[in-house]
């Protein structure tokens, strides 16, 4: 018999053990999903806002349902891979802390479901989200634009009843990682009427159907709602009475049109993308990577630079036809832009119908041009049988605008040729099968591009054998050698007094950075306040510096007796009244620094960031609407300006002022070339431009930077960089490295053109800098020199060397059988030799 105390002890065991296994195979299976509920409802009023902004995680598997109030703001920091379900309860439950700052999801990877939330009110007028200020935003220039991305690795669906609109101040954009919406659903732009806004879907490279209405508010042609189709996955567009009036851009991947057409023709609807007012503007862009095809109903133009593709899932016929309305929808053709068409039959096969006209452009997407033709490109399917000399109409059109271009062609297999016929009042585009063998197709010789110059792929320094320890010569030493100025923007307000005087021991050119404009400067109406700005000119002219000032006019930082905010005539100032007014500050602020300024920026930042009109009209540029000068005087502001600031000192050096427009191939900076030339024709005295250059490291192209100012030297203007600085996400030693490679290549380009006198550093040191953050300046918080420094004078004092066409010598193997004088002729001793050039026996040497 056991003993009871060990049984006892056994069964105790056996028991802790048996709950142990228990407790493991729990932990081992997995957590049971939960599901949560944050209830933020309320049929409140605009003045009354329900804010929620606890951090929210929801991990895999989970679920958070959130039910918002009519007016919400709600701004959690999501984490997680869980689904998000929002309810929206009225017409303002903003994704935001307020109506500028979106919410923070960037570690949020998981679902998003976005419901209509009417139990919570009855009146309201919408149900659905707000999204926040987008930003300052260019569909033209999404590589540099600033957009929301609060939902950027997201798969988002919009419900029936749901409306998806947003928030903005001015252009503003996007990006969803996927977005799907279901009939009944609405994506809207900006709520109200006349500001923009662009939805970049696609991101997350997956398949995708918008099935919901697309238009921005009351359907109005001013208030522009464009969709950026970025990634490679496909889209497929259902709605049949949709208004892309900010146009559709296929970037990447692939857009179908699938609406149904002949619901669209009985009923006179719009279609999958609505037409613009005027047919001459796209509805639709398709870039290089960009394929745009269906079976529905185009109801405006479409300009091609990719591929146009009839047909999904098989074959189909794709219209371009405004049902709506009785307009053309045209077509145009770039060099290079293909026409792809399945042939599966005689009788069956990719049709594209266009009633308008097909038309051609020499211009590729990055505007410049080419001569090659667009193409038809054939698919034959394996199963075909087709006899030679079968015709295949691909193309029906109401008209061919000009007739010196055409179509080539290519194919799978066999040998084709296309035909254009005029039947029954149309042109009609015919291939026809001409042989079993395979065409030839040559291929495309590469584009000449100088992108291999040295100066491009070299590092950031010159290996000239001149050490940068030795080496005391500062950068307006070298820069004065190459008759260039290095400038820099100084203030009173920041910085110390040694900070501004190593700038003007270091540069040879002085900008007030704000000191000089209007606000500054006229704070009330006819009272001048000119102390700062004399305080920065007397600097500067101790120190031997060339002084330019900025700005005369513009429509930020003017004073508030002009307008509340410089985009608003809110004090209803007349055009002679508003230019009176102008005059007056022209005048005064230049007879005061008249024979002290060199040279003014006399109009800044005037275009509009949107430039998308020179895709239609390539000699059209568009100004900035928000401005008090136009709205005010008008479009003509800017030719008045130049009068008036000629008129005032007629020695000084005029110069239009903008950001955006440094590189060739972007819209703004051909509508930037557009306007500054269309000035000098009519006569207006504007004698150069400036480059603003606020970079970033990723963003600067040499070679389209290059070509931008050497295209002003051909238009006879001058061309110089005005406000560089060069930003970088952390100080590591890369960063520091590539910033200073990034330097010294912009210097190169400005050594490299004579219509380029001028580069100015906008600021001194990094924490004074107005983008402290990104570290963009030459000089490190403690004023140390950066090696962005070093790049700049290692240009300089390459490009001074290698002028001479002299080798440098080490200091050590010159003799002193001669005496050596610097080229003021002045006599050096040994002991005394910079690396520099010096004159011995009447010859030049160079030092390093």
């Amino acid at each position: 018999m056991r003993n009871l105390t060990q049984i006892k002890l056994q069964t105790s065991i056996k028991n802790k053990f048996l709950i142990a296994g228990a407790a493991l195979a729990l932990l081992c299976q997995p957590a049971l999903a939960e599901e949560r509920t944050i209830d933020i409802s309320g049929n409140n009023t605009d003045k009354s806002y329900v804010t929620y902004g606890t951090a929210i995680s929801i991990p895999a598997g989970d679920i958070v349902n959130v039910k918002m109030a009519r007016y919400c703001y709600f701004s959690s920091t999501i984490t997680g891979s869980g689904q998000l379900n929002i309810y929206g309860g009225g017409e303002r439950c903003y994704l935001g802390a307020d109506k500028k700052t979106w919410s923070n999801w960037t570690n949020f990877t998981g679902d998003i479901h976005i419901f209509p939330f009417s139990e919570n009110s009855t009146s309201a007028g919408a149900y659905g989200v707000v999204l926040a200020n987008g930003k300052s935003f260019s569909p033209e220039n999404i590589d540099y634009s600033k957009m929301n991305t609060t939902m950027h690795n997201n798969r988002v669906t919009l419900y029936d009843g749901a409306t998806m609109t947003c928030e903005s101040s001015g252009a503003a954009g996007f990006r969803i990682g996927e977005l799907r919406t279901e009939v009944g659903s609405m994506l809207q732009g900006y709520y109200k009427k006349s500001k923009a806004a662009y939805y970049l879907l696609g991101f997350l490279n997956t398949d995708a159907t918008l099935a919901g209405t697309i238009a921005p508010c009351s359907y109005d042609d001013n208030t522009l709602l464009g969709i950026i189709k970025e990634g490679t996955g496909t889209y497929r567009i259902t709605g049949n009475n949709n208004y892309l009036s900010g146009a559709l851009r296929i970037l990447d991947g692939k857009v179908l049109v699938m609406n149904n057409r002949s619901e669209a023709e009985a009923n006179g609807l719009r279609g999958a993308l609505g037409a613009k007012p005027n047919a001459n503007d796209a509805i639709a862009y398709v870039f290089s990577k960009g394929v745009l095809g269906g079976t529905g109903s185009i109801g405006g133009s479409v300009d091609n630079y990719g591929t146009i593709e009839p047909g999904a899932d098989g074959i189909g016929l794709l219209t371009l036809k405004n049902y709506a309305a009785e307009k053309d929808a045209n077509l145009t053709v770039h060099p290079s832009s293909r026409l792809h068409f399945k042939i599966a039959s005689a009788s069956n096969y990719d049709k594209l119908m266009v009633a308008g006209a097909v038309q051609y452009s020499n211009s590729l997407e990055d505007f410049s041009t080419s001569d090659k033709m667009p193409y038809i490109d054939l698919t034959i399917e394996q199963t075909a049988n087709i006899a030679i000399g079968t015709e295949f109409r691909v193309l029906t059109t109401n008209s061919k605008a000009t007739a010196d271009w055409h179509f080539d062609v290519r194919a799978n297999k066999y040998t084709w040729v296309v035909e254009e016929r005029e039947e029954n009042g149309q042109i009609v585009f015919v291939v026809r099968l001409e042989s079993y063998n395979d065409m030839e197709i040559a291929d495309d010789p590469d584009e000449d591009d100088d992108a291999d110059d040295p100066i491009y792929t070299m590092g950031a320094f010159y290996d000239d054998g001149i050490s940068d320890t030795s080496d005391k010569n500062t950068l307006k030493y070298y820069a004065a050698k190459n008759n260039k100025n290095i400038g820099v923007a100084l203030c009173t307000y920041k910085g110390l007094d040694s900070d501004r005087q190593e700038a003007a021991r270091q540069f040879n050119l002085m900008v007030c950075e704000n000191e000089m404009k209007f606000e500054s400067l006229q704070p009330s109406k006819n009272s001048f306040s000119f102390g700062n700005a004399d305080n920065l000119v007397s600097l500067a002219q101790q120190n031997n510096m060339d002084i330019r000032g900025h700005c005369l006019v513009w429509h930020s930082q003017v004073s508030s007796w002009v307008s509340s905010d410089g985009k608003k005539n809110d004090k209803g100032w007349t055009r002679d009244q508003a230019l009176e007014i102008m005059k007056n500050h022209i005048t005064k602020v230049m007879t005061h620094y008249k024979g002290k300024v060199r040279e003014w920026d006399v109009v800044n930042e005037c275009l509009d960031d949107d430039q998308t009109t020179v895709r239609t009209d390539p000699n059209s540029y568009d100004l900035r609407k928000q401005s008090v000068w136009q709205l005010a005087i008008g479009d003509d502001y800017i030719d008045s300006a130049f009068v008036y600031a000629h008129r005032a000192d007629p020695d000084a050096i005029l110069y239009l002022n903008d950001y955006g427009v440094e590189l060739q191939g972007k819209a703004k900076s051909l509508a930037f070339y557009n306007l500054a030339v269309s000035l000098k024709e009519k006569g207006i005295p504007i004698h150069g431009v400036g480059l603003q250059c606020h970079f970033s490291v990723g963003e600067l192209d040499g070679v389209k930077l290059n070509r931008t100012i050497k295209r002003f030297a051909e238009a006879g203007l001058k061309c110089i960089i005005t406000e560089l600085d060069m930003g970088i996400p952390s100080t590591s030693s890369a960063n520091l490295e590539e910033q200073a490679r990034l330097y010294r290549l912009i210097t190169d380009i400005v050594l490299n053109n004579d219509n380029c006198p001028s580069m100015v550093i906008w600021g001194v040191k990094d924490n004074d800098s107005w983008r402290t953050s990104s570290n963009p300046l030459l000089y490190d918080s403690g004023m140390g020199k950066k090696p962005a420094w070093y790049g700049v004078r290692s240009a300089l004092r390459h490009r001074t060397l290698s002028s001479t066409g002299i080798n440098p010598e080490s200091c050590n193997n010159i003799t002193m059988d001669e005496t050596i004088y610097d080229l003021l002729g002045r006599r050096v001793k040994k002991s005394s030799l910079r690396p520099g050039l010096y004159i011995q026996g009447g010859k030049k040497v160079v030092i390093k």
